[in-house]
């Protein structure tokens, strides 16, 4: 919860570009850092019970961090789908004719790619050279976790849409 509140903190001041960097930083990084202060600190003298539990409360926290972290680029970026649900919903409850769906969403280049290409660029995972777009390093390895997660669980390598 705190985490969550420092991050709607952060963004009512300022909303950062590269948000795949600030939100593992105020969801990982700043409890780690919070933990390790108060383990050597001398402010707790935790036992050996204590280390499990903290232990414990912190995988918990990591993977409800982890499943946020993955929802919110959902939630803030232009979604298609969400944009469809978008237009259905300003037909409710007649419903809109699938005809008349897709001229009235915001179904732009700029919308579809231009922000997603700016923002990998701001993030460093892709750079830009003479209108060239090339993986960085980061870029790469993101590729890489990609293939693999995909591969476990028996996908193709290039999603299909």
């Amino acid at each position: 919860t705190a985490c969550w509140l420092l991050h709607v903190l952060i963004w009512r001041i300022h909303r950062p570009e590269a948000y795949p960097i600030w939100l593992p930083v105020i969801f990982v990084i700043l409890p780690v850092l919070g933990a390790l202060w108060i383990a050597f600190s001398g402010v707790a003298h935790p036992s050996p019970a204590d280390w499990c539990i903290a232990a414990v409360a912190f995988l918990l926290h990591l993977s409800l961090s982890a499943c946020y972290m993955g929802g919110y680029a959902g939630v803030i970026e232009y979604s298609p789908s969400a944009e469809i649900l978008r237009v259905v919903a300003e037909d409710m409850p007649d419903g809109a004719l699938r005809d008349t769906v897709i001229p009235r969403t915001a179904f732009t280049e700029e919308a579809l790619t231009g922000k997603r290409i700016k923002r990998l660029v701001e993030s460093d995972t892709v750079e830009l050279q003479n209108g060239t777009l090339r993986l960085s390093a980061n870029g790469k390895r993101i590729v890489a976790l990609c293939h693999a997660y995909r591969a476990a669980f028996g996908l193709k390598e290039k999603a299909q849409g």
